[in-house]
């Protein structure tokens, strides 16, 4: 039993249903998973799929998922453990993908919109003149 809260498990399989532990990432595999869907996206946003029609778009998508969703398991699955994706429902594949989302990066975007605030008033607070300073001396 481990002690990280951030593992969890999920059901996998359709005729056998067998479980499976998800490991957060490390910040070097977040770093990998960050860029494969950001240059997915990037691609997705180029305009050489601007003049193609969506069926396209949407080709390209399942694609690079079908391309890297086993490098994605590698990330947070044990070394030994593989999911086979004829043994994946969709709602199967949504949950882990959840999972991965709200371990690894809603707390992590959540974290630094607060730190972002807090440094924002820190800078605002030191760049400020001393309120001595602030006011016209008037005699």
């Amino acid at each position: 039993m481990s002690l990280n809260p951030q593992i969890t498990t999920v059901k996998v399989g359709i005729k056998s249903v067998r479980e499976v532990t998800i490991y957060p990432l490390s910040v070097a595999d977040q770093f990998k998973l960050t860029y494969i869907i950001s240059e997915i996206m990037q691609k997705v946003a180029n305009k050489e799929f601007a003049t193609q029609d969506d069926v396209a778009v949407v080709d390209f998508i399942v694609k690079s998922i079908k391309k890297n969703l086993a490098k994605i398991f590698g990330f947070v699955l044990d070394d030994k453990e593989k999911i086979d994706l004829g043994e994946l429902t969709n709602l199967q594949l949504t949950e882990i993908i959840n999972i991965v989302f709200y371990v690894n990066y809603e707390g992590m975007i959540k974290n630094l919109k607060d730190l972002s605030q807090k440094a924002k008033i820190l800078w605002t607070s030191e760049g400020s003149l001393p309120k001595s300073v602030e006011k016209p001396v008037t005699d």
